[in-house]
């Protein structure tokens, strides 16, 4: 990239900035404000659904341990029951009270199993019998016992008796079972002699699960439970709204607002990535304000610059075309003098042929500063590709052959044309001038090493190049960006492997007058761009030092 296409570059940055700061009054819109809403109910959404869920699965669990604990507990007092009641049959207590008094207070003091109290109640529901002597004589009126009595069924309910809550067991003693006593208790068989009863207290466990505080726990669970979802969704709504304030910040920063700032309370947690936010739009609006004086004084350069070019140009031409008269003339006199001598004279003729070549040299010079001065512009006309390229390769295998004489050194040369290429519009000699130019500086550059010379003509549509290209700065970008080449861009390579370009010579390599070989004039490549320029076409190099360079010429291709 040369000095013109740098300006060209921090020129166009610098457009596109202040297309980008005539936009500051770009606001964070409200479908913006819409999607950060969106986010949060979504979050609390499944905050609530989660918990819902929790709930849910709390319920069921407390719900199957009550079951799982009531049923436990009823299986082991009805076993405790069922196991009194076959000791009461067995001993046949029925028929003796006082035994059967003493049989229930020590299976009570016992401890054997943890049982509160032990009653048998008659027919009359009149107890008989107790672990505990003062219910003796005591009616127990309950409906249930009249249950058990009429339907000859144990059950089990829980009570809260002399203010404890306890769990009581209510079981039938019939006649079939005291066969020995059958005809004294005078009692027809099947019938219910009486009640057993079996109180247990509650363990802390069952008795928090079965009181109705359990429920009241589920409650405040579930309160809970909302308290957090609801201070998740205050978080989640305020970490939003911060997230899009900073998004929107950050969209006008990059619309040319460079005023913008984020404002966030130093000790929330938005705070340190405020301050850095800042930091870099400081710097960020520092490094524009610098860019765009350096912009302005190489727009100023560029100015000066291209008019002194302009100038020199004028001057270049002018001189040339003052001297390109007098050089006819010494041509001319010169070829008289070569005719005058005798051809026996070695001396003299070697002499003529020196300034004959002197002044074709010179005529050279001359007309590569005439085109860079003025430069025709084309005359497009069809170009068959085959006949290009056959036109060059004499003269391109004669530079072959002259550095393998001298060098020692072997370069290949071929090409290829694409079925899509091999017809297209342009100047048909300024073409030929440009491969010629490219192709003969490849066989200089691998003159040393030796080497491959390869010459590729393709067509490349539009949208391609664009994707490759348009978002540069440079000329090539501009173009591109232009669509003046809707059809195409007919695509020509010129790769060598030789000895690469320097970055500090690439630079400066389309310079006017910028060589690098003792015998070059400085104008060929700079002739080369004003061609492709003409064409409305641009060139790019990719160079590897060591590596071999690659010259690649765009053209529209009607």
């Amino acid at each position: 990239m040369n000095y013109s296409d740098k300006v060209h570059l921090t020129i166009n940055y610098n457009t596109k900035f202040k297309c980008l700061t005539s936009r500051r009054d770009i606001v964070y819109n409200s479908s913006e404000m819409y999607s950060v809403k969106i986010y949060t109910v979504r979050i609390i959404g499944l905050l609530a659904l989660s918990a819902f869920l929790i709930y849910l699965g709390l319920v069921i669990t407390f719900q199957y341990v009550k079951d799982t604990a009531s049923e436990n507990r009823n299986e082991s007092i009805q076993f405790i029951t069922s196991e009194i009641h076959d000791q009461i049959i067995e001993l046949k207590l029925m028929n003796n009270l006082i035994k059967l008094q003493q049989y229930l207070q020590n299976y009570a003091r016992s401890g054997e199993v943890e049982v509160y109290k032990l009653h048998v109640l008659n027919r009359n529901f009149e107890v008989v019998a107790s672990s505990d002597i003062s219910y003796i004589k005591k009616k127990l009126l309950d409906e249930s016992y009249r249950q058990v009595k009429d339907r000859s069924r144990s059950y089990v309910i829980n009570q809260v008796i002399e203010g404890e809550n306890i769990v009581e067991c209510a079981y039938p003693i019939k006649t079939s079972i005291f066969t020995d006593s059958k005809n004294s208790l005078n009692v027809p068989e099947g019938e219910v002699l009486g009640i057993l009863l079996v109180w247990r207290k509650l363990s802390p466990i069952n008795e928090m699960i079965h009181s109705s505080y359990s429920s009241w726990a589920i409650v405040i669970v579930l309160l809970g439970i909302l308290l957090v979802v609801i201070l998740i969704g205050v978080y989640v709504n305020k970490f939003f709204t911060n997230l899009g304030s900073i998004a929107g910040t950050a969209k006008k920063l990059a619309a040319g607002n460079l005023n913008e700032r984020l404002d966030f309370d130093k000790n929330s947690e938005f705070g340190l990535l405020a301050d850095s936010f800042n930091q870099i739009a400081d710097n960020l609006e520092n490094r524009i304000k610098e860019t765009t004086i350096v912009n302005k004084k190489l727009e100023e350069s560029n100015v000066e610059k291209e008019k002194q070019v302009s100038i020199l140009s004028q001057m270049a031409g002018g001189v040339a075309h003052e001297i390109r008269n007098p050089l006819g003339g010494i041509r001319g006199f010169a070829e008289l003098l070569k005719n005058e001598i005798s051809a026996d004279d070695e001396k003299k003729t070697r002499y003529i042929n020196y300034i004959l070549d002197e002044v074709k040299t010179l005529e050279c010079l001359v007309q590569n500063v005439l085109d860079f001065a003025r430069p025709k512009p084309p005359c497009k006309g069809e170009i068959f590709s085959e006949m290009l390229i056959e036109a060059m390769a004499n003269i391109i295998e004669n530079k072959i052959d002259v550095i393998a004489r001298n060098n020692n050194k072997k370069i290949e040369f071929g090409y290829k044309i694409s079925e899509d290429a091999s017809e297209f519009e342009a100047d048909a000699g300024q073409l030929r001038q440009v491969i010629l130019n490219l192709s003969l500086n490849a066989c200089e550059a691998m003159s040393e090493t030796g080497g491959r010379l390869d010459i590729d003509i393709s067509r490349i549509n539009a949208e391609a190049l664009k994707n490759e290209f348009a978002a540069g700065g440079d000329n090539a970008g501009k173009i591109i960006n232009s669509g003046a080449a809707a059809g195409g861009y007919i695509k020509i390579s010129v790769s060598d492997n030789g000895c690469g370009i320097d970055k500090k010579i690439m630079d400066n390599l389309f310079a006017p007058f910028f060589t690098t070989r003792a015998s070059g004039t400085g104008l060929g490549l700079s002739i080369c761009k004003k061609i492709i320029d003409n064409h409305g076409g641009f060139i790019k190099i990719k160079s590897v030092p060591g590596g071999g360079t690659t010259f690649t010429v765009f053209i529209p291709g009607a």
